[in-house]
């Protein structure tokens, strides 16, 4: 009995702040255990998703990896079709690389020559995706249709190019062509570029779009039924530009142009040109 009231006096002469102070360190002490224990958890989440993106990123490298080299030399044209990506080199050395994520497309793409062009397309039922790099050092004909894509790694020198886009084609790159670039696209097709030249002649029909900068001597740009050429970036010494059927065209002139379109459609031309003849009935503006 009387060392139960020895502890309990002792209890009761522990100072209240104390006793208090103790609590506080016992829920920091709570706290700090939870906050660990939410780490570690969001960690453990961090190292599963890091893990699955690099198995995934494996699988992606590994799937890409099948290749193909084509021995066709003496071409002067491409013609890609079916979706097909294709990287275009001037090189004086011809080479020409199939890439695909597996051997079954990479097969089933054909590269063929019909007299001087190459002809790129898939075989009925190929859906793979399709890479063909090419290499030479002649090639003046770019032909894109069904979606497929024409890229140029570097700029394209030549005495006279020209570019058929159709269905969804595209060409992106810079040409430089001492004599003329003749460029024509259709159906949603689309060109982006730098063209510098002495003539360039473009056609646009069907919702297709262009968007040209550089430097032409002369030039004759067309659009129809839908179609954009946005060439507010070319500058022309002279141009003639038509439009017509809700379509558009805007360019950079510096000494003369020759405007027309219907009331459906506008020329925007950027500059001071000399002299600037405008149809009467045409929708024509100066902008500065």
């Amino acid at each position: 009995m009387h060392q139960l009231k020895t502890a309990t006096a002792k209890i009761s002469n522990i100072p209240l702040q104390s006793i208090s102070s103790n609590k506080y360190r016992v829920s920091i002490i709570n706290q700090i255990n939870r906050s660990n224990q939410s780490s570690i958890k969001k960690t453990n989440i961090m190292t599963k998703i890091f893990i699955t993106l690099t198995m995934a990123l494996m699988g992606l490298v590994s799937s890409a990896q099948v290749s193909e080299k084509k021995s066709i030399s003496d071409f002067t044209g491409i013609d890609a079709t079916d979706g097909v990506e294709v990287h275009y080199t001037q090189d004086a050395r011809a080479s020409i690389t199939v890439e695909a994520n597996d051997d079954a497309t990479a097969q089933n793409t054909v590269v063929e020559r019909h007299g001087k062009t190459l002809k790129i397309y898939k075989k009925s039922g190929n859906s793979g995706i399709v890479k063909v790099c090419i290499s030479g050092s002649n090639v003046s004909s770019f032909k894109a249709s069904k979606g497929a894509v024409i890229y140029t790694t570097n700029e394209i020198v030549g005495r006279k190019v020209s570019i058929d886009l159709a269905t969804d084609g595209q060409f992106k790159g810079n040409v430089k062509a001492t004599s003329m670039v003749a460029l024509n696209t259709s159906s949603g097709a689309m060109f982006e570029g730098k063209i510098t030249t002495n003539d360039l002649e473009g056609i646009f029909k069907h919702g297709s779009n262009a968007k040209i900068h550089g430097y032409a001597k002369k030039a004759d740009l067309r659009c129809e039924s839908g179609a954009a050429c946005m060439a507010g970036k070319l500058i022309a010494d002279s141009v003639s530009a038509f439009a017509e059927n809700k379509s558009a065209v805007a360019v950079t002139v510096t000494d003369s142009i020759i405007a027309a379109s219907d009331d459906t459609s506008s020329i925007k031309y950027y500059g001071s040109p000399i002299t600037a003849t405008i149809d009467a009935d045409s929708y024509a503006m100066k902008t500065n």
